[in-house]
């Protein structure tokens, strides 16, 4: 009686020592270098595929075929590039500059060039600055020195232009400023200018501390 008790007992230890041991053998498989190893069975009749663990020593019978194969499949080949993404901020601006910290200026219709700059082709954004005061006290009477400075593509176009009143000298202290703001696109190298007029009096006017800067910019909208 009490043998027949033991026999199932027996029966499902034996069961789940065989799923421990089972456990200890996947965990090794595949190997450390992702290979599973397999034997296959010479035998037209059955050709039963099990798998061993070669770290612990197991092998193919005789009537068995070593089989291996990789847990992970060859590398595919290389998809196509995607586009290229937009231009980032930095190394896509460059600034150009020149000053000129004292010009006379001609008579109009003539014009004397204040300051100049030489460009590759490209976008920018272009600023000019500069005073405009009196150069002397003898004027025809009731004139004065009232300046007109453009600024102008390399074609000699007028993009901006702007006028300063200057009637009086007095150390600078009636010095009237005059600002140039224009974006300019150039499709080959040239060279860009401010020039200024005097356009009343006898004489020319002053243009002091004059300043023309250039920065290329990926794109003017």
């Amino acid at each position: 009686m009490n043998t027949k008790l033991m026999r199932p007992a027996l029966l499902g230890l034996a069961i789940v020592g065989a799923l421990a041991l089972g456990g200890i053998a996947y965990a090794n498989i595949p190997d450390a270098g992702g290979v599973i190893h397999g034997c296959y069975k010479n035998d037209p009749h059955e050709g039963t595929l099990r798998v061993i663990d070669t770290e612990k020593g197991q092998a193919c019978r005789k009537a068995e075929t070593p089989l291996s194969w990789s847990q992970t499949g060859p590398q595919g080949i290389q998809g196509p590039s995607g586009p290229s993404g937009p231009s980032g901020p930095s190394g896509s601006s460059h600034a150009y500059s020149d000053t000129n910290n004292q010009a006379l200026t001609f008579i109009s219709p003539n014009s004397h060039t204040i300051t100049q700059l030489t460009l590759p082709a490209g976008n920018y954004v272009v600023s000019a600055t500069g005073s405009v005061v009196q150069s002397g006290l003898f004027n025809t009477a009731g004139s004065n020195n009232d300046v007109k400075c453009s600024l102008n593509d390399p074609d000699d176009n007028a993009v901006t232009a702007s006028e300063a009143t200057a009637n009086d000298f007095n150390n600078y202290t009636d010095a009237v400023p005059y600002m140039l703001v224009a974006t300019m696109s150039l499709s080959s190298s040239g060279t860009i200018t401010v020039d200024c007029a005097t356009l009343t009096g006898t004489v020319g006017a002053e243009v002091d501390f004059n300043s023309l800067v250039a920065t290329k910019v990926d794109a003017v909208n």
